[in-house]
């Protein structure tokens, strides 16, 4: 059995709309991996220090001075492990609170053609979706304008079905959009919400 072009090539475009999507999701797991490899660090180099710290209240110096010479070095040490730890990035947000949303600062045609990046995996399932129908969507208006003459009767056919293929592609992709705007403004609300 042959596959038409018509279903084939959106087939294709959305399999190549999962390439962001897996992207993110590697580059999001290696951010995670790589800042819990350091908290995991800080956190020993620390529990070191304390227990370190311990001992030497335990064990007790015969001298004061000594024992306030490792106190400061033990100090000193445990404030820089916490300046290392404070320093540590934060995943970055959308947006910050008193600047325009994430969706205000997109333009009407970015708005529309859904040409940002979605934040989460239905964002970008939704964005390939409407990719994907987008461009079966063209592909067969363009076949309708070239087979536009019906044979049998030699009757210009192209607005029957330019308006056959709105009705069936073109609705259902403006619902499909702004399905995914309200689901990347849910998304980009979530993320710029302040922790409790």
């Amino acid at each position: 059995m042959r596959i038409p072009v018509e279903l084939a090539v959106p087939f294709v475009a959305g399999l190549f709309g999962l390439i962001p999507l897996m992207v993110q999701i590697a580059t999001a797991r290696a951010q995670r991996k790589d800042k819990t490899a350091r908290l995991n660090n800080l956190r020993s180099e620390l529990e070191f220090l304390e227990r370190l710290n311990t001992l030497h209240v335990q064990i007790g110096a015969s001298n004061e001075d000594a024992q306030r010479q490792v106190s400061s070095v033990i100090s000193s040490a445990v404030s820089k492990l916490l300046d290392q730890y404070n320093t540590l990035p934060e995943p970055a947000r959308p947006g910050a609170a008193g600047e325009q949303s994430f969706q205000e600062k997109l333009s009407f045609v970015r708005r529309m053609f859904l040409l940002y990046t979605p934040h989460t995996v239905a964002g970008w399932t939704l964005h390939t979706v409407f990719y994907a129908g987008s461009l079966f969507f063209v592909t067969m208006c363009i076949a309708s304008v070239a087979d536009r003459y019906d044979p049998a009767s030699g009757a210009d056919m192209l607005a029957p079905l330019l308006a056959v293929w709105v009705v069936i592609l073109g609705i259902p992709l403006v619902i499909l959009q702004r399905l995914a705007r309200r689901q990347d403004r849910r998304d980009t609300a979530r993320l710029e919400e302040p922790d409790a």
